[in-house]
């Protein structure tokens, strides 16, 4: 997106990669493979997300709103999601109470040190590691509270063509004014 809002501003843009693709940690997975436009990455669009859902528009893609039933393994168990995690509004006092932002990890240490606790703060912990890719260490309790209230996030849905058919359309010089160049090519 800055590659091609730079183009745009008439300056001359080379992308560099840290792989063989663009997008990050937008990763498709081969449509063949699964049936459908798999991700191995970014999944969802989160709320109102207006720049996302305007390049959507501009792209031509749709968007799908989340159906069905949520999944956890617990105790190495498949089960419906049917309720809250444990503890879950102790954990919403505590955000809501929350009046300077805390990494996370020392978040859950100042709030749920107790080992009743334990099973909140590896879920907590997994999910800011695993879905969010942040380091609890280092992540904003601030940053991801409404996220875990369920507030302010809106609808949410799944780019009906993947998150890969958005880095496609950036990539070419119908979005970006440029043709992109691989990063296994010469300059």
């Amino acid at each position: 997106m800055t590659g091609r809002e730079l183009a745009r501003a008439g300056k001359r843009v080379t992308v560099l990669e840290a792989r063989d693709r663009y997008g990050g940690r937008i990763y498709p997975l081969p449509a063949q493979e699964f049936g459908y436009p798999a991700e191995g990455g970014a999944e969802f669009v989160h709320g109102a997300a207006p720049l996302t859902r305007a390049l959507m528009r501009e792209a031509g893609l749709s968007l799908s709103p989340i159906e069905g039933t949520d999944w956890s393994v617990r105790g190495g168990a498949f089960s419906p999601d049917e309720s809250p995690p444990p503890h879950a509004g102790r954990l919403h006092q505590a955000l809501r109470d929350l009046k300077t932002d805390l990494p996370v990890a020392e978040f859950l240490e100042t709030h749920f040190a107790d080992r009743r606790y334990g099973e909140l703060r590896r879920t907590i912990t997994g999910m800011v590691e695993g879905y969010d890719a942040a380091d609890p260490r280092r992540a904003s309790t601030f940053a991801l509270r409404d996220e875990w209230m369920g507030l302010g996030l809106g609808q949410q849905g799944r780019i009906v063509e993947g998150y890969g058919a958005l880095i496609e359309y950036l990539s070419y010089p119908n979005a970006a004014g440029t043709v992109p160049r691989s990063t296994s090519e010469p300059p």
